[in-house]
């Protein structure tokens, strides 16, 4: 008889460290990965990631302004940057073939990049999103000019 009370006693002791082994690694599991969604969602200056963010104001493309540019947006990452944004035709003719150049400066009005963007067709009133990336960090982006060919 007091065996088995020992046997169930021994029984008890093994589960109940078990139990605690298990709750510490699912402390530090939850623990972990609080901090690394942390670390990827909300970095200082934007950044997402390893990412950093920017989004540059272009209202109007120099000698077209009936092509409305909104959302440029320019992320960095390490040795290259990706720019992306929204062109609106707001005149009422159909555009065809043509090229707009973007001209990306930083704070002291240096060209740090130069991207074209080839654009077959646009139809009055019609948005389309553009994308292209530079094998170039372009995290000191300020300011932004495009001129339509």
């Amino acid at each position: 008889m007091k065996g088995k009370r020992y046997e169930h006693a021994m029984k008890k002791k093994i589960n109940f460290k078990f139990l605690i082994i298990f709750i510490i690694i699912l402390l530090l599991i939850s623990i972990s990965a609080f901090f690394i969604y942390r670390n990827f969602i909300s970095k200082e200056d934007g950044e997402t990631n390893n990412k950093v963010s920017k989004i540059i104001e272009v209202q109007t493309v120099e000698n077209a302004t009936y092509l409305e540019i909104s959302d440029l947006k320019i992320e960095t990452g390490e040795g290259y940057s990706s720019i992306s944004t929204t062109i609106k035709n707001n005149s009422s003719e159909t555009l065809t073939n043509f090229k707009l150049d973007i001209f990306i400066y930083d704070e002291n009005n240096n060209l740090v990049s130069q991207l074209t963007n080839p654009i077959e067709s646009l139809a009055p009133d019609e948005s389309i999103d553009s994308f292209g990336t530079v094998n170039k960090e372009l995290s000191n982006a300020y300011t932004c000019i495009i001129k339509k060919n």
